[in-house]
């Protein structure tokens, strides 16, 4: 599975028109065949909203790109963007790693841990990464995913995704952390592995993928 990533960046005075205009393209998504969620960034330098599209390959993505320029309806939607938006938008493509677990509902948060590997270390982040992904961390409506990004003039990335139903979830989760053995042994194995401190994103989903 691959996940397309575009960031939209509205001008001053624009956020809540902006919003509406991708809300609205995005719950229009099931009916043209797209699975596709809307986030926003929280606590950052500047208002962004991201449209996250999953494609089940990199052919299917290709087609996705080919059947876009020729919609006169997407055209329209571009149309619309442009007076809202400060510059142009951003894409990334990630492929998943590890999916988030069935059993987990769509979370209404989601936390992105980002990794910078260290040279020749791409595979054992990975492999850490993926195996705490796994090590029973879907439990109390929170799940977590690792996906990698692909692409990118700024080297690779490997990123956790930590989707939580609440904030005061993540808070308490930060807070068991602090204290948890696992966690600490988890941190001394990753920390040789990156080239760069991890940083950390959050972003509120406004429209989950349909039917989640």
């Amino acid at each position: 599975m691959y996940i397309t990533r575009f960031t939209f960046f509205p001008e001053i005075g624009r956020n809540q028109e902006l919003r509406s205009q991708l809300e609205h393209w995005v719950s229009g998504s099931p009916v043209r065949g797209v699975e596709s969620c809307l986030t926003t960034r929280l606590f950052a330098s500047s208002a962004c909203f991201t449209i996250s599209i999953r494609h089940k390959n990199l052919g299917v993505y290709e087609r996705y790109v080919q059947a876009r320029y020729t919609n006169p309806e997407f055209q329209l939607f571009t149309a619309r963007l442009i007076t809202l938006i400060t510059r142009s938008n951003t894409s990334e493509l990630y492929e998943e790693v590890v999916a988030y677990s069935s059993d987990v509902p769509q979370p209404r948060y989601v936390q992105h841990v980002v990794h910078h590997p260290a040279l020749g270390m791409d595979t054992e982040l990975r492999r850490v990464l993926t195996e705490w992904a796994q090590a029973g961390m879907h439990t109390d409506g929170v799940g977590v995913a690792v996906t990698a990004r692909l692409m990118s003039g700024d080297g690779n990335t490997l990123v956790h995704e930590i989707g939580y139903p609440s904030l005061s979830t993540l808070d308490h989760r930060n807070e068991a952390r602090s204290v948890d053995p696992g966690f600490a042994t988890f941190n001394r194995q990753r920390v040789p592995l990156v080239s760069r401190p991890w940083y950390t994103e959050l972003e509120e989903v406004l429209v989950p993928y349909h039917g989640h």
